[in-house]
């Protein structure tokens, strides 16, 4: 089962951001394809900032994220909705 603990950890050392908050999405998921429950966290909401990011285009952002969080997603995290990555 994924823990949002875990998936802080995951982010915090991989990209050291100067501000990090995760938010559980999976309950407004419960019942669908990418949660069926007894999963932990399937679905996250990511508000991230972090230096590295300055400058940086979107896309490359979402790709240092999703790589950051790889291990999880060939698990069963389902969903990554990132805001707030500047």
């Amino acid at each position: 089962m994924i823990t949002l603990e875990e998936l802080q950890t995951a982010l915090k050392e991989a990209l050291k951001p100067t501000f990090l908050e995760l938010e559980d999405r999976s309950a407004l998921h419960h019942g669908h394809k990418g949660n069926p429950g007894g999963l932990g966290v399937t679905h996250l909401k990511v508000h991230i900032s972090a230096p590295q990011f300055e400058n940086k285009s979107p896309v490359l952002l979402h790709r240092a994220i999703y790589q950051a969080l790889a291990p999880y997603l060939a698990k069963s995290l389902h969903a990554v909705e990132i805001q707030d990555c500047l």
